[in-house]
């Protein structure tokens, strides 16, 4: 023999207002005269009481809620609950002479919220029906439903009048704070203070094109990057090459040639005299003069390096953090 007992609302919670459903497996007719249900209801963790439940007994199942205003002498609880608070029902089937005649325990998840309707209703019912409030109570309930009822109105007000506007004026500001960069893939759009945003060289990082030193020519395609220098990096060079001017840092031959191709047309080259290069801004890239952290290379955009015979190099990319 056992009792089951299930929630009837929406989900497996329990709490004030929601309404369970407890059932024996006890044969009608075995129950004496004046047995009741009688719930316990206490913490899981804690086994803290939190409210004594007694209902006039039917057989074989029963409907009832906790903090009843039509049948319990108190409405709150004794040990009050955490939302989600693991909680026990003891239920049981108790005759006068206090004998257990059946019993069962189900645990359930606290919800302090989910039953609020059925706590209201219940309450107003017990008011219409001449079941007496304390003074708090009656003033609680009185200013709940004000409360509701201001809230409801103020809501209504906000999604039909001020959301709508609100909507419009804060489009009416993006499109007043943005622009449209012009790119090769697609047309994006920018907000003003990224024209603005300037970055020194110390903040920009560099990407390596080549993969480690290397002394054959390349071709390499950067289209549709943003790249605001290119840097030619010489690492080695047969030891009989000449090096002359201030510092002794300028040969008048070339190291390697250096070459930015767009499509057929080459729009730049020159001779590499020192063992580090660097090209900035790109060229041929269109750099807004208020943006410059926004240079991107166009279509076909290839950089070519043809290095002397003995001399190997890397060849990096530098790019906004």
């Amino acid at each position: 023999m056992t009792i089951t007992t299930t929630a009837n609302g929406p989900s497996p919670h329990f709490g004030p207002g929601i309404e369970m459903h407890s059932v024996t497996d006890v044969v009608t007719g075995a129950f004496p005269p004046n047995t009741q249900w009688v719930f316990t209801l206490t913490d899981h963790l804690s086994e803290a009481l939190i409210q004594t439940v007694s209902r006039e007994f039917s057989v074989p199942a029963i409907n009832w809620q906790p903090f009843d205003p039509f049948l319990d002498s108190t409405h709150v609880q004794i040990n009050p609950q955490a939302e989600g608070a693991s909680t026990d029902i003891s239920a049981q089937i108790v005759t006068p002479d206090d004998e257990v005649l059946d019993s069962g325990v189900a645990t359930f998840d606290w919800s302090t919220t989910e039953g609020i309707p059925n706590v209201i209703s219940n309450f107003t019912r017990a008011n219409a029906q001449g079941v007496a409030l304390n003074d708090t109570q009656a003033a609680q309930l009185a200013n709940s439903s004000d409360n509701s009822d201001t809230n409801l109105s103020l809501w209504e007000t906000f999604t039909s009048v001020t959301l709508p506007s609100l909507n419009d004026l804060i489009n009416t500001i993006i499109t007043g704070i943005t622009a449209t960069v012009h790119t090769p893939s697609a047309d994006v759009p920018t907000p003003l203070a990224a024209f603005f945003e300037l970055f020194t060289r110390e903040t920009l990082t560099q990407s390596e094109v080549t993969s480690g030193p290397t002394c054959e020519s390349i071709n390499a395609d950067i289209s549709g990057v943003t790249v605001f220098s290119i840097v030619l990096a010489i690492t080695s060079y047969p030891d009989n090459w000449f090096f002359g001017g201030p510092g002794q840092t300028w040969g008048p031959m070339d190291l390697a040639v250096l070459r930015v191709v767009r499509g057929e047309n080459e729009v730049f080259r020159t001779g590499v005299h020192t063992t580090s290069y660097t090209l900035a801004p790109p060229p041929d890239v269109i750099i807004n003069s208020l943006t410059f952290n926004i240079p991107i290379t166009p279509p076909d955009y290839h950089i070519l390096v043809d290095p002397a015979p003995g001399v190997c190099f890397q060849l990096f990319v530098e790019n906004a953090p």
